[in-house]
């Protein structure tokens, strides 16, 4: 199994460019929702729809969106490797505030024929106008859905093959905190069933030479969207540690002479899966493999499974081994 992935999320991590943009003004208003309508589920479409003429960035491989939300102010992350004092308070129970942020569309998810949902992410923006990056800076996730317009309906005369229009029709700028760096990672949509998505998303940073990505997973419907299951999914100690590489890297064939490492060393990496069934919403599966070497010990590999079914709105594991991240060893 190759272990160098992590070597290059701590350089990404390291790189990242800011961007330049225009100061906040006094003059911007609180973003409300609004009937904007759509020409199509292009996300920059739906985006006009839900934010009108805002500011926008174009930077090499998306645009933001610049606005003022009534957001609730943020916890910090948790950092990868930085002991976890206690559980935060629920970010949505602090009052919401007029918040300057960048917006990223994330996720476009066609719901049924009729109703669709766009899923997109807020950042501060930081005093040099540019979406705040500090390590520990999670994002506000929020999502906003439409309604097809029916043919006849539609708010501008369309031309014999036009393409379908989409109205705003609800409007939830704060879903749920994550990320780390003002960033959400990988994010991918998947089916539960006929009108049930699963939206997931993978933040990643590394900290102090310990590296994680974690999976927050929401499930999405019409009219509602809502955390469903959070979990540590990939990580990593190589970096914190100078013999870790050498003890989940090299088969030890000799005696070891040296005094034995009162750390573990171990290099995992998980997936996610979708398992269907015949009734209700599909199952969630998650496959880990890699090293792991406690203290004292040689290395053994590691290959577990987790099986997750959603009981009274939350993924909750019905079989498999227990993960080993987020375990003192």
């Amino acid at each position: 199994m190759k272990l160098s992935r992590w070597r290059h999320v701590a350089l990404a991590a390291s790189c990242i460019i800011a961007l330049t943009a225009c100061k906040p003004t006094s003059q911007q208003k609180v973003v409300q929702p609004i009937d904007g309508v759509a020409q199509s589920l292009q996300p920059n479409a739906l985006m006009d729809a839900v934010f009108g003429n805002m500011p926008q960035k174009v930077g090499a491989d998306v645009v933001r969106w610049r606005a003022h939300m009534d957001l609730p102010a943020l916890s910090p992350a948790w950092l990868p490797g930085v002991a976890k004092a206690s559980a935060p308070a629920s970010e949505a129970a602090a009052p919401a505030q007029p918040t300057d942020v960048w917006i990223t569309p994330r996720q476009v998810v066609r719901i049924s024929d009729d109703q669709a949902a766009l899923v997109f992410d807020s950042v501060a923006v930081d005093s040099q106008g540019a979406p705040a990056q500090e390590p520990n800076r999670q994002v506000w996730l929020g999502v906003a859905y439409f309604q097809r317009v029916p043919a006849g309906k539609a708010s501008a005369p369309k031309e014999v093959g036009a393409a379908e229009q989409w109205k705003v029709v609800q409007f939830q700028p704060f879903v749920d905190a994550l990320g780390f760096r003002g960033q959400v990672g990988d994010s991918e949509v998947f089916k539960l069933s006929p009108s049930h998505f699963l939206v997931t998303f993978e933040p990643a940073h590394c900290e102090q030479g310990v590296c994680e990505r974690r999976l927050y997973a929401y499930k999405l419907q019409a009219g509602q969207m809502e955390p469903v299951l959070r979990m540590p999914l990939s990580g990593s100690n190589i970096g914190a540690y100078t013999d870790c590489a050498s003890r989940l890297l090299e088969e030890q064939t000799k005696p070891n002479k040296q005094p034995a490492a009162q750390h573990a060393c171990y290099a995992i990496e998980g997936e996610p899966h979708l398992l269907s069934r015949e009734m209700g919403d599909a199952d969630v599966t998650v496959q880990q493999n890699g090293w792991l070497a406690v203290a004292g010990q040689p290395r053994k590999m590691v290959h577990v499974s987790q099986r997750y079914r959603l009981v009274d709105g939350q993924y909750r594991q019905i079989s498999g081994t227990e993960s080993p991240l987020g375990v003192e060893y």
